[in-house]
């Protein structure tokens, strides 16, 4: 969105891409009105994202910890396995011979 000065009228010209350039030019009253919305739309926009970010950061340390759990679950599982006489072949468990 810029400002464009063409004689004797200050214009607003705020592009959007869809499948070509649209432009849509704003008068001096409408200009001011406009810049408070786009402000605030980017303020909106920015805690937004704020947010979301937040949100991915603890499902991170969730992930993290459900993580670490799994992995100490699958120790000792893989320990009582080998304790009652079975190895591992290939990722498959097996049941060593006698």
């Amino acid at each position: 969105m810029g400002n464009h000065q063409r004689p004797s009228i200050l214009l607003q010209v705020e592009t959007r891409r869809k499948s070509s350039r649209i432009n849509v030019l704003r008068g001096r009253g409408v200009r001011s009105l406009m810049a408070e919305i786009d402000a605030i739309e980017r303020l909106e926009k920015a805690r937004d994202r704020w947010a979301e970010q937040e949100e991915r950061e603890e499902c991170d340390e969730e992930e993290r910890a459900f993580g670490k759990w799994f992995d100490e679950v699958q120790y000792e599982a893989d320990a009582a396995m080998a304790q009652a006489g079975f190895h591992r072949h290939k990722g498959q468990w097996r049941r060593k011979r006698k």
